[in-house]
């Protein structure tokens, strides 16, 4: 597949955000890297938050790892979350030890991974969220290889179509 796939979608509160990222922790498959950027406060941590929630885990282990850098949930499967705010280059990212953890079979979710695209394996699953003026979360899902890719264009219908029937209630 040449072309990459993106889809949106949208959230109103955290809780809409925790929802949607429940309905798609369910179409994922491992192992896998999540690639999140967007606005500071847009919901990034409270998407990993949902994420958690879906396998099994309270979402109260869930804090933002701008200082710690890297936290890992003991959910099944494990997440391993990391922030790269605070990196100043890609050497530093690598000095944090993830080849491990992305070669690894669980799910790596790395807050501001747009700062050094460079270094994340050309499958990882890009999602950008960003606010609108009246406050809803914009959620831009795109592919980054044809593995992920094809796995997302497989999944957009029924994540979709749940997000959808989220909403209706």
């Amino acid at each position: 597949m040449s072309k990459q796939d993106t889809w949106l979608t949208t959230t109103a509160t955290p809780e809409e955000t925790e929802r949607l990222a429940r309905v798609v922790a369910c179409s994922l498959r491992l192992p896998l890297v999540l690639g999140l950027s967007g606005t500071l406060g847009a919901g990034k941590t409270c998407f990993v938050r949902g994420l958690a929630k879906a396998w099994g885990g309270t979402g109260e282990e869930v804090t933002s790892p701008t200082f710690t850098l890297w936290q890992t949930y003991e959910t099944a499967p494990a997440i391993h979350h990391l922030d790269v705010y605070r990196l100043s280059s890609e050497d530093e990212f690598w000095e944090l030890g993830v080849e491990d953890c992305m070669d690894g079979p669980d799910l790596v979710v790395v807050e501001w991974a747009d700062k050094y695209a460079s270094v994340f394996p050309d499958d990882t699953l890009w999602i950008d969220v960003q606010i609108e003026e009246s406050g809803e979360r914009v959620w831009r899902f795109r592919g980054g290889g044809d593995r992920k890719s094809t796995r997302l264009n497989s999944s957009h219908r029924c994540i979709s179509y749940a997000v959808f029937c989220l909403k209706k209630k």
